[in-house]
């Protein structure tokens, strides 16, 4: 049996790793963001105490941020849908190599975040370190402020 510390580890490894996997590519890759139910430790305690399977019921992020996330309205899939258009309007800063002081900024953002996701130690630490990483890389590109400003607002 799963426990909620032992899902955030889970969760906290894998933004590690997409970290890493972002760093080596020396670009933002958008299915690495960490939105994903792989690096949600709500999804992951939710899948390992029913069987391996996504059960939004009784999830504690969901209750208190509009519903499951899948439901129309909820923060998650205002965010998620902001960051797809986000995607789609701008292929250049998402699929090719940064340059000059833009790729620098990625670069430290990404040792930066790694660095203090080792000292994390509990869920609201590591929900807050997700929300700066997401609204600085928005911010590097400087063209989604107001994407940038609904995650800070809405996904912690």
């Amino acid at each position: 049996m799963c426990t909620k510390k032992e899902a955030l580890n889970d969760a906290m490894n894998k933004f590690a790793e997409d970290l890493w996997l972002m760093e080596s590519m020396k670009r933002p890759d958008f299915v690495l963001l960490p939105i994903m139910a792989s690096t949600c430790p709500f999804c992951a305690y939710q899948k390992a105490m029913n069987g391996g399977n996504l059960v939004c019921t009784g999830c504690e992020y969901s209750r208190n941020h509009g519903g499951s996330c899948d439901e129309d309205g909820s923060a998650w899939l205002n965010i998620k849908r902001g960051l797809n258009n986000t995607h789609s309007q701008d292929m250049a800063f998402w699929s090719t190599d940064l340059g000059g002081d833009k790729l620098i900024q990625f670069r430290v953002l990404v040792s930066t975040t790694a660095a203090a996701l080792r000292k994390v130690d509990s869920l609201d630490e590591f929900m807050k370190l997700k929300v700066n990483f997401l609204a600085s890389l928005l911010r590097i590109n400087g063209k989604f402020e107001d994407i940038a400003c609904l995650i800070e607002r809405t996904y912690w």
